[in-house]
C-alpha cells in the first residue's frame, strides 16, 4: 500500500502540474486512500480541486492538511491562493499574514488581492509593489500576467501584434510579398506547412484557418497547430481556440505553447482566473520564457507593477523556492 499510495502522489502531483487536472484528481484521491495517515496528497489534491472550479472542497481538503500541520506555511499560503483565485481576497489576506516573511509569492499575492478588491482586474490608486523574485515563482508569474494580459487585450488590436511576434517565424519577405501566387494544392506537407507559416507571418488569420480545413491529419505539425490556435484567437475565436488546444494538451501536455495560448484566450475573454492558471502552467514549463514576456508587458503597461529593489546590471536567472510551492 504504501509504494501504491507513493506511486499514485507521484504521478498525480505531476499531472497538476500539466494541468491534467482530472487525472491529477483521481491519482491523488487514491493516494490518499492507501495512505490515510498521510498528509502530503491533501496539498495538491486541493489545488487540483480549486482549479476544477471545486472551490468549497478545496478549502475542506486544505483545511483537514492545515489541522494536521499546524506549523507548516505551505497550509495558509496554499488556503491564500485558493481563497484569492475564488475571489475571497480578505480571507486570502489573513492567511498571508501567516506566512514568514519575505516571501515574495506572498507579496504577489497581496498585490494581486488589492487588484481584486478594486474590480477584478482593473487598477487600484497606484502600481502594486511586487518583488523581482516573483517572476520566476510560477504561481505568481502566471497570475500577474493574467491581469496585465486582461488589460492588454482590453485595448484591441494591440494584443494581437504584441503576440504576434513571440510567435512568429523567420520571415522571408519573398515568401510574403502581396503579388505572390497562392498555390490552391499541394504536394507534399513542407509546401503545406510553409504556406501556413507565410499566412501566419502576414497575419492572414483567415487563411491560417481555412489551410487547415480538409488537410491530411499527419501534415500538420506543432508548429502549424500553434498557429491555427493563435490565428483563431485573433480572429475572436476563443471558445474554439480553448478546444483545439485542450485537444493538443492531452497528447501534449508538457507544451508550454498551447498553456500559453489557453491563457491569452482567457484573457481575450476576460477572465483573470482563467488565464493566471493557464500562464502559470505555462511558467513551470518554461520559466524564462514567460518572465521574459511578463517583464515585457510590465514595461508596456505602465503604473500597474513596481518592481521592489529591481537589481542593477545584467539579470541572472533564479530560482527562489516558496514553502510548498513549485
Amino acid at each position: 500500500m504504501l509504494f501504491e499510495a507513493e506511486r499514485a502522489l507521484r504521478g498525480g502531483y505531476c499531472a497538476w502540474l500539466r494541468g491534467e487536472l482530472g487525472k491529477a484528481i483521481s491519482l491523488l484521491e487514491s493516494s490518499r486512500g492507501a495512505a490515510p495517515d498521510s498528509v502530503d496528497p491533501l496539498y495538491p489534491l486541493a489545488r487540483a480541486l480549486s482549479e476544477s472550479g471545486e472551490g468549497e472542497r478545496a478549502l475542506a481538503v486544505i483545511g483537514e492538511a492545515i489541522a494536521r500541520e499546524p506549523a507548516n506555511p505551505a497550509g495558509p499560503l496554499y488556503r491564500a491562493i485558493i481563497l484569492h483565485d475564488h475571489g475571497d481576497f480578505a480571507g486570502a489576506r489573513r492567511d498571508l499574514d501567516r506566512v514568514p516573511a519575505p516571501n515574495p509569492l506572498a507579496q504577489a499575492l497581496r498585490g494581486l488581492g488589492a487588484l481584486g478588491e478594486h474590480g477584478g482586474c482593473s487598477p487600484p490608486a497606484g502600481p502594486i509593489p511586487i518583488a523581482p523574485a516573483a517572476r520566476w515563482i510560477a504561481d505568481a508569474a502566471g497570475r500577474i500576467l493574467g491581469v496585465l494580459e486582461v488589460e492588454l487585450h482590453a485595448r484591441g488590436a494591440d494584443a494581437v501584434d504584441f503576440h504576434h511576434k513571440l510567435f512568429s517565424p523567420r520571415a522571408n519577405p519573398a515568401d510574403d510579398h502581396p503579388a505572390r501566387k497562392r498555390p490552391r494544392a499541394f504536394a507534399r506537407p513542407k509546401e503545406w506547412r510553409l504556406e501556413v507559416e507565410s499566412a501566419f507571418r502576414s497575419k492572414d488569420f483567415d487563411r491560417v484557418v481555412s489551410l487547415h480545413n480538409d488537410v491530411q491529419a499527419d501534415w500538420s505539425d506543432t508548429i502549424t497547430q500553434v498557429h491555427r490556435a493563435f490565428a483563431l484567437i485573433a480572429l475572436g475565436r476563443e471558445k474554439g481556440a480553448l478546444i483545439e488546444i485542450a485537444r493538443h494538451l492531452l497528447s501534449q501536455p508538457e507544451d508550454a505553447d498551447f498553456h500559453f495560448l489557453a491563457g491569452v484566450a482567457h484573457a481575450r475573454a476576460g477572465r483573470c482566473r482563467e488565464a493566471g492558471w493557464a500562464f502559470t502552467r505555462a511558467a513551470r514549463l518554461a520559466d524564462l520564457d514567460v518572465e521574459s514576456v511578463l517583464r515585457d508587458l510590465a514595461s508596456k503597461i505602465t503604473g500597474r507593477i513596481a518592481w521592489q529593489n529591481e537589481p542593477e546590471g545584467p539579470r541572472t536567472p533564479s530560482h527562489p523556492t516558496a514553502p510548498g510551492v513549485d
